[in-house]
């Protein structure tokens, strides 16, 4: 996944649309890994994603071990 979001910062640099960080997150679903991921801004500082254990979705609230709540 480290390696698409890499990808994806360079198409970003490259087509010079920039996308709002601060609003990416990361759910581990179904472990409890350690791993975290980054993603470059736009000046190449890397910034580390937060990280959640539940987000909510058109009304739906999704969490980590798949269970949803209205």
């Amino acid at each position: 996944m480290q390696e698409d979001l890499h990808r994806l910062s360079e198409w970003s640099n490259k087509w010079l649309l920039d996308f709002n960080i601060e609003k990416f997150k990361v759910m581990h679903v179904g472990h409890k890994l350690a791993t975290s991921y980054s993603i470059s801004r736009a000046d190449g500082t890397p910034c580390r994603l937060a990280e959640a254990d539940e987000e909510k979705d058109r009304g739906v609230i999704l969490t980590n071990d798949l269970k949803a709540r209205r």
